[in-house]
């Protein structure tokens, strides 16, 4: 007879090996027609090895015992699942590998281009931007102010003016820097002041003049 053993396993296994062709047949590993064999092949070893473990003599042992080894379909039915699932899997990683580096590279370049556009901008706005420099030209002995002084940035004579009745005079675009001034005016000599930073907190700028004594005394 069918060792009870063999048998009982084969009936718990088959379920098992259903679930696995129905797997394989869901993901496309089986075609639904080969599946649909392979469980009846299946249930109908089954059931044959049921009718005769309690019929057949001892001899026929060996013929029963053939129909049941076909439940070991229930390994390669396993193989056939597992072998396009860790596939998938292993697919499913590379493509996250992927996406997490081009997320990463994407990341990289955004933080590329706003340092390049905040420094463009600033750049621009250094170079647009300009500042007043207010101030009054004195004479140095009378302490009044000198009218009509002309008062401009050491290198650059377009940026300038000069001053009114009372010495005052106001440079409205001067660039933002360290800037000296020179000063100038018929009867005093030529100044040139020290180094001022010109920002928007550029102080107010007072200017002595010295007389120049021998023009005074040629114009005499």
């Amino acid at each position: 007879m069918i060792a009870e053993g063999n048998l009982t396993e084969a009936q718990n296994k088959l379920p098992e090996v259903v679930s696995y062709i129905n797997s394989a047949c869901s993901k496309g590993v089986l075609h639904k027609n080969n599946a649909s064999r392979k469980i009846a092949r299946l249930s109908y070893a089954l059931a044959k090895a049921q009718s005769l473990a309690a019929t057949a003599p001892k001899e026929e042992v060996k013929e029963v015992k053939e129909e049941v080894v076909e439940v070991k379909e229930v390994k390669e039915v396993k193989e056939e699942v597992k072998a396009p699932a860790k596939k998938a899997t292993t697919t499913k990683k590379a493509t996250t590998t992927k996406k997490t580096t081009t997320a990463k590279a994407t990341a990289e370049n955004v933080k590329r281009f706003l340092f390049l556009y905040v420094w463009v901008t600033i750049c621009i706005s250094a170079t647009a931007q300009t500042f007043p420099i207010s101030g009054k030209v004195i004479d140095q002995k009378t302490r009044q102010g000198v009218p009509y002084a002309n008062v401009y940035i050491e290198g650059d004579v377009s940026t300038g003016t000069a001053t009114d009745s009372i010495g005052r005079f106001h440079i409205t675009n001067a660039k933002p820097g360290i800037h000296r001034l020179v000063v100038s005016c018929i009867g005093y000599k030529e100044k040139l002041t020290s180094e001022y930073m010109v920002s928007a907190r550029t102080p107010f700028i007072e200017v002595e003049l010295e007389e120049d004594a021998q023009m005074l005394g040629e114009v005499i």
